[in-house]
């Protein structure tokens, strides 16, 4: 059986050294408690600090490094979202570090209009399924939970997990509980 960490933290907009500090304490954590997987919050180095988009992303090689430094010394697998830009666009990037293999990404695909991402990314195209530790595992961002057909394609391609990096609020914690138990259902999960 897999150990799953699920990592939350408090994201502070604006303020990426000490969101990355806790980022990495929190993935020390897992390893010490023997981890296989930790799973960080949606855009948790940074947050969607819109205006300053091109600061999220100006240190993301030293980042992608260090995460897949420590994935591979350290034998976890480490997944959540965070900032990147190709060109003059950006994107909401899920990355998996797995121990020696090469980085896998997705960039969100729906965007959620209500927080103005549309207005600042770029939207991605499906997520296909990658094999990991914990089976053939597909990638998902926070408002994709509420495209069904999203997880029926991520299915269909004989998804066995399914891993979402989420920065969903409080306040739409029932809508959260819901929607998780519909694609569940709906995957016969």
């Amino acid at each position: 059986m897999k150990k799953i960490g699920l990592a939350q933290m408090n994201v502070e907009y604006g303020n990426m050294q000490k969101n990355v500090a806790v980022g990495k304490a929190l993935i020390n954590s897992a390893k010490e408690q023997k981890c296989d997987l930790v799973l960080l919050p949606e855009l948790w180095s940074s947050g969607f600090d819109y205006h300053h988009l091109d600061d999220a992303t100006e240190n993301n090689c030293l980042l992608i490094n260090y995460l897949q430094e420590i994935s591979d010394i350290s034998g976890i697998t480490i997944c959540g979202t965070f900032i990147e830009k190709q060109d003059s666009q950006f994107f909401n990037s899920f990355n998996t570090f797995q121990p020696k293999f090469t980085r896998i990404r997705y960039y969100k695909n729906h965007l959620f209009a209500r927080m103005h991402e549309d207005d600042y990314f770029t939207a991605g195209e499906a997520p296909i399924p990658f094999k990991s530790i914990l089976g053939k595992t597909g990638m998902s961002i926070c408002y994709d939970l509420r495209f069904p057909e999203l997880f029926l394609n991520l299915r269909l391609h004989e998804t066995e997990i399914f891993l979402m990096s989420a920065h969903w609020p409080l306040s739409r914690i029932n809508h959260w509980d819901v929607l998780l138990q519909a694609r569940a259902i709906e995957n016969q999960a």
